[in-house]
């Protein structure tokens, strides 16, 4: 009926609405050759795993529906015989094509799908509506659908609403609509597409918002258009971007010059304004780092603290953990390794006697003194030394200029390892007010280092020098 070739109407039914973990319950297809010859293949699936009751008051599918149906593997070889060579239609074409693809990955088998959707087929043709739902698209053109969410019956309402739409509107803007489609399919059917057009190629930091204006998740790129639209491609193979995709109703940005900006504007907002899908990246409570104290006879131990609040690293301080336990285990691991005794470091109860790795040949005799203090500190020192957290190498906070190819420099000001704003100008940095530090972050840092390394000019904001270059 489209582009020279047949089309093939289908609707699947589910046991939810992720493609990655869910499966298929029913599956129905309508052939429509360049004829107008009409052809159905439909059948119940095994999905293999329960069905929901919420699905069931739904769709009317329950266990005892399905437990004789053939499971999707058995249906693969017809079902792909049926739809090949021909258009995929779908209403939500996405959501169908990522379940089908998922299914047949799973049966072993590569389907490739370039689905076109009757949901933007509607926005295109009936913008005056604001609500595309196939019920509200029956409603609006009297058509019967007996058995709404029943697979064949979905189809066939799909199908009738087509045909209408060519009737009214003719079969040249009917397939000008598609066209669209086959162009950017992956484009969810519930954002505007002049908002894609909108999207900038530049650096920076993206928002998704969902319902409510609620906020769901945020992202960085060097080049915001093509990050946010890999989203939406790669929905059928990731439940999270599959769940996004579903939800985002209004995508922002904010331009950053570069990289380094989009990474630590990104970094901070997540933390502040903690959105449902990063929970990865959220502000951790606490940070700890392991101290060295002097212990008993002069040897040095360790010292676990909480390192976030504090306005400044003064002492050094060895690696950068979420908890104290972690920190502990990873020290019994470095202790172990290097036959650094455990009972020294403040790992083991203090006891009379040798420490257990001594006893298995663990430790070189630092509890019972055959190791001397400055021996075993002279080694745990240089154990330790890969893994210290540097000290803050300025005076105070710096601005960090980061060049634009789009003309938007910019100066990230800095302090004690936290990010804190970025400005316009250097006079503009030299102005920013310091009330407060936001806690220490493993992340912060770890981005901060880095930059350090390359080659950004890096201006001391207390007045007294100017920095080219600097790599601490």
């Amino acid at each position: 009926m489209f582009f020279g070739r047949a089309s093939v109407y289908i609707d699947v039914e589910t046991t939810g609405v992720e493609a990655t973990k869910d499966r298929i319950t029913e599956i129905a297809c309508l052939k429509v050759d360049e004829l107008g010859k009409e052809e159905r293949w439909q059948s119940l699936i095994n999905p293999g795993i329960a069905i929901p009751a919420s699905i069931t008051r739904l769709t009317g599918i329950d266990d005892d529906m399905v437990r004789d149906a053939p499971y999707f593997y058995e249906v693969l070889e017809p079902l792909v015989a049926f739809i090949s060579d021909a258009n995929f239609i779908a209403h939500n074409a996405r959501f169908d094509a990522a379940f089908i693809r998922n299914e047949c990955k799973r049966a072993g088998h590569i389907l490739n799908l370039n689905p076109l959707c009757t949901v933007k087929l509607s926005k295109k043709l009936y913008p005056q509506y604001h609500r595309h739902g196939l019920a509200r698209i029956c409603e609006r053109f009297d058509i019967v659908n007996e058995k709404a969410h029943r697979a064949m019956s979905d189809v066939v309402a799909m199908y009738t609403f087509v045909q209408k739409a060519v009737s009214e509107h003719g079969l040249a803007a009917a397939q000008e609509a598609l066209s669209v489609q086959k162009k950017h399919s992956a484009w969810p059917t519930h954002l505007p597409e002049t908002l894609k057009d909108e999207l900038p190629f530049q650096s920076g930091v993206y928002f998704f918002y969902g319902d409510n204006d609620s906020l769901l998740y945020i992202g960085k790129s060097v080049n915001i258009r093509e990050r946010v639209l890999s989203h939406f491609n790669a929905d059928h193979s990731s439940a999270k971007e599959m769940q996004l995709a579903m939800q985002v109703k209004d995508i922002r940005w904010q331009i950053t010059a570069g990289d380094l900006g989009a990474q630590l504007l990104e970094d901070q907002l997540i933390k502040r304004l903690k959105p449902m899908a990063n929970r990865r990246q959220r502000a951790k409570t606490q940070l700890y780092s392991v101290f060295l104290k002097k212990g008993k006879d002069g040897y040095l131990q360790f010292d676990w603290q909480d390192i976030s609040q504090l306005p400044q690293l003064e002492q050094p301080c060895y690696g950068l953990f979420a908890n104290k336990p972690t920190a502990k285990k990873a020290m019994q691991s470095l202790a172990k390794e290097h036959h650094l005794c455990s009972k020294r470091l403040g790992l083991e109860k203090a006891s009379a006697g040798p420490c257990f790795g001594r006893q298995l040949k663990r430790c070189q005799g630092a509890c019972t003194g055959e190791e001397l203090a400055e021996y075993f500190n002279a080694r745990l020192l240089d154990v330790l030394s890969k893994h210290q957290v540097p000290a803050w190498p300025y005076s105070g906070a710096v601005a960090i200029e980061e060049p634009s190819e789009h003309g938007m420099d910019q100066y990230h000001v800095v302090s004690q390892w936290r990010y804190l704003t970025s400005v316009a100008t250097l006079e503009e940095a030299k102005k920013v007010k310091i009330a407060e530090l936001p806690p220490l972050d493993k992340e912060g840092i770890k981005l901060l280092r880095q930059a350090f390394t390359k080659p950004y000019e890096i201006f001391e904001l207390d007045g007294k020098h100017e920095f080219s270059g600097i790599t601490p």
